[in-house]
């Protein structure tokens, strides 16, 4: 009876783990790299590439930057 349940878990534990491969390798990553409209305190003023420098990276900037893209969401189950 112990091997029975010993070779379960191990048959168990193979296809779980073949499964989490399955979806894993399914799924597409969401890459945010590409251009991003770019502005201090929400004022949207240019087109940057991300990753990228926006300004001057010898100075703190005077206000916030804020980045802002529109992206498509893949279609969830």
């Amino acid at each position: 009876m112990k091997i029975n349940r010993t070779f379960f878990r191990i048959i168990f534990s193979l296809c779980m783990f073949a499964g989490s491969i399955f979806c894993l390798s399914a799924q597409t990553p969401l890459l945010l790299y590409g251009e991003w409209e770019f502005g201090l305190n929400r004022e949207y003023v240019s087109q940057v590439n991300v990753p990228g420098v926006t300004g001057d990276p010898s100075k703190m900037a005077e206000r916030e930057s804020w980045f802002k893209r529109e992206i498509k969401l893949p279609d969830g189950n």
